[in-house]
C-alpha cells in the first residue's frame, strides 16, 4: 500500500512538471542563462544580481490572482499565504526592496519587455513576441 501511494505522488509530480503552465519571461535582448533554483533565489530576495553582476528588478502579479497562486506554489514552492508572509518580512527588515506589483500579464509584458534587467511571470499561453521566456515550470 506504501509503494502504490508514492508511485501515485510520484505519477502526479510528473504530470504537474510535464504540463508547465508558467514561465518566467524576460526582455528580449536578455542573455542571462539562469536556473530555475536561482529564480527561486531572485524570487525570494536572495539574490539581487544577475551572474553577470547587473541589478535585476523583479515583477509580480497582483497577490490575489490565480497566476500568483500558480507562481508561488511552482516557482518558490510556498503556499501563496506563506509566501506573502515571507516577503513582507523581508521588506520589512530591508532585505529587499519593496516589489512593484502589475495587475494583468499585458502590463507585465509590456514592463519587461522596456528593460533589459526586468524579470516577471506570466502563463504559457499568454507569451508573444514582445518577450523572452527564459524558463517554464
Amino acid at each position: 500500500m506504501f509503494y502504490r501511494v508514492i508511485i501515485l505522488v510520484a505519477t502526479l509530480l510528473l504530470s504537474f512538471s510535464a504540463n508547465a503552465n508558467l514561465v518566467i519571461i524576460a526582455n528580449k535582448n536578455f542573455s542571462e542563462n539562469l536556473d530555475k533554483e536561482y529564480v527561486k533565489r531572485i524570487f525570494l530576495g536572495k539574490e539581487q544580481l544577475l551572474p553577470s553582476g547587473s541589478k535585476i528588478m523583479i515583477l509580480e502579479m497582483d497577490n490575489e490572482s490565480d497566476t500568483f497562486a500558480e507562481f508561488a506554489n511552482s516557482v518558490v514552492e510556498k503556499q501563496p499565504e506563506r509566501y506573502k508572509a515571507y516577503m513582507a518580512r523581508q521588506i520589512f527588515t530591508g532585505k529587499m526592496p519593496p516589489l512593484q506589483r502589475v495587475g494583468s500579464s499585458a502590463e507585465m509584458k509590456e514592463l519587461v519587455s522596456k528593460d533589459n534587467y526586468t524579470i516577471g511571470y506570466i502563463l504559457k499561453s499568454e507569451v508573444d513576441n514582445t518577450v523572452k521566456v527564459i524558463l517554464s515550470f
